[in-house]
């Protein structure tokens, strides 16, 4: 048993309203049913559901479907949101609150806050002009209300993104898509204007290891592949495989299946038809320096690579560098090379290596009586939906497990500070009050989707996102029900 918790009705506070804190929620109302008698669940943003709102792409709606899961969440008694609330960190005009005040207050607290800030590549010239995250340009076509003011000028011809995992040909599909095709999703109006107008006319999605090791799928690729007006192109050398390499690759259905296409967009034939486009995939490539503009000066100009091979045994393969370098135009570099973690706390036992929370391998926080962690903050940035159902499922499990160890251990302090029941629930109460006036409660967050459906409707789109946060909390605290 990770804490000493208190028998019987259980309070319970989740940090973070992304799909690991929803599918926390959900599985911690199938363990401990009538039990759990509140779960309060704290997100700074004033909407809910994470990257599911501000990470999936505009136009893979499909992906969005897990939110009817989310929704019968909330539709629970024992579910409160508190948007526009963060644990920690604190936004302008915000109160946050502390993680001892949760561990006063609840119970359990679980840790779901995900991985908010972006990597570097330590490189001379990261911080030129132009040179952004992927980060930054998702949350600014998707309406995430931090990154409205994007950071980047999209009048240049050429364009590299580092990185090759899905997140990098999202960033490139909507870079070279014909804005027609984008017109029917929820993409801001603003993203949709600024990419109607831009001239960016070659897109390089580069990696530093070779086609069998590179992370996106094959779906994102074969998307990319059957855009309108838009040429792919790989080097067929890099699908000029060994025989070690292809021993290996029919071993593995989706590596076939992903090789093959790479094959075929290698061999197809190239074209230089006006206004196509291009999207060169390109493999042994790491960045060694991101040069200044000579044309506008504080931007970036181009990028030198240094050309990679690539050593050890297939599937577990380093790049290291030939000696070579490699040099490519860019007016616009997109760094896609992951997400990263941070402490909320100065308790927390925080991995500034692995950047993630350090627990007991399920999700018990190490050290903190009481406190578990699921999702991104506890295994680092990667994994798909399914992954992150699967994660949640374990963390509650373990919750659940050390609340019925408690029951059959008789009656104990709760966990955290100590007090007895009364006293938490009085605390409890006492936070809620204070933080009231500026929460946003789940009921007041479909005020706010119901008005981004209202706007989309009379642009024909599914919903036009509200990307500004006193707007947002304005319809959110004084729109009509």
């Amino acid at each position: 048993m990770a804490g000493l918790l208190r028998r019987g009705a259980r309070q319970i506070a989740v940090v973070g309203g992304g799909p690991s804190g929803f599918y926390t929620a959900q599985y911690l109302l199938k363990y401990l049913g009538g039990s759990l008698q509140q779960l309060d669940m704290f997100e700074r943003l004033p909407a809910p559901y994470g990257l599911v709102r501000y990470g999936v792409a505009p136009d893979h709606p499909e992906v969005k479907n897990c939110i009817a899961q989310f929704e019968a969440v909330a539709e629970n008694p024992a579910f409160r949101f508190f948007g526009n609330v963060p644990v920690g960190d604190t936004l302008p005009g915000q109160q946050s609150v502390k993680l001892e005040e949760l561990r006063e207050a609840y119970d359990a607290v679980v840790l779901s806050y995900g991985t908010i800030r972006e990597r570097r590549l330590g490189v001379p010239g990261e911080d030129l002009g132009n040179v952004i995250s992927a980060r930054e340009f998702v949350g600014w076509y998707n309406g995430h209300p931090e990154h409205q003011q994007l950071p980047a000028d999209l009048h240049g011809k050429n364009v590299v993104i580092v990185g090759q995992g899905n997140v990098a040909l999202d960033c490139a599909r909507m870079l070279l898509a014909d804005p027609s095709y984008l017109r029917k999703t929820d993409i801001t109006e603003t993203a949709l204007q600024h990419l109607h107008s831009s001239g960016i006319q070659r897109v390089s999605v580069v990696g530093r290891r070779g086609p069998i090791e590179a992370a996106f799928t094959i779906k994102e690729l074969r998307e990319l592949t059957k855009l309108s007006g838009v040429a792919c192109h790989v080097d067929k050398h890099h699908v000029d495989f060994t025989q070690d390499e292809r021993d290996y690759i029919k071993a593995t259905r989706r590596i076939t299946r992903m090789m093959k296409l790479l094959a075929d967009v290698a061999v197809a034939p190239d074209t230089h038809a006006d206004g196509v486009k291009h999207c060169d995939i390109q493999f042994f490539l790491s960045p060694k320096e991101f040069r200044e503009s000579t044309d506008n000066g504080g931007r970036v100009g181009e990028v030198v690579f240094n050309v990679m091979k690539l050593e050890g045994d297939i599937g577990r393969r380093r790049a290291v560098p030939t000696g070579q370098e490699r040099t490519l135009p860019a007016d616009l570099v997109i760094k896609s090379i992951g997400y990263q973690g941070h402490s909320i706390d100065p308790a927390l036992p925080y991995d500034p290596t692995r950047n993630v929370i350090r627990h007991d391998g399920v999700g018990r926080v190490s050290g903190l009586d009481g406190v578990y962690c699921s999702g991104w903050i506890k295994n680092g940035p990667a994994g798909i939906i399914a992954t992150t159902m699967v994660d949640a499922n374990n963390t509650a499990r373990a919750i659940a497990d050390d609340f019925s160890d408690a029951n059959a251990a008789g009656p104990t302090a709760a966990a955290g500070s100590g007090d007895g029941g009364d006293d938490r629930d009085d605390k409890r109460e006492q936070l809620v009050n204070r933080i009231a006036p500026q929460a946003v409660s789940f009921e007041q967050w479909k005020k706010l989707e119901a008005w981004e459906r209202q706007q989309g409707k009379q642009l024909g789109k599914p919903a036009e996102k509200c990307t500004d946060a006193e707007q947002m909390l304005h319809i959110c605290h004084n729109a009509p029900s």
